[in-house]
């Protein structure tokens, strides 16, 4: 997606200028070379448990 929509990295290694983390599908799971949903990092980060506990009420 980075170079589909012209962002460009100023040099070799740089953070990323467009960064997707798809967490959850519903309640789908994959695994492929190149995604693997839900994120195996998701139930780890604050950023993510804290929102969705918050929709729980």
């Amino acid at each position: 997606y980075e170079s589909k929509f012209k962002r460009v990295r100023t040099f070799k290694n740089a953070p990323r200028t467009l960064d997707l983390d798809i967490l959850y599908f519903s309640k789908k799971v994959y695994k492929t070379p190149r995604l693997i949903v839900p994120h195996p990092g998701a139930g780890k980060r604050l950023s993510v448990i804290v929102p969705l506990g918050l929709m729980r009420g």
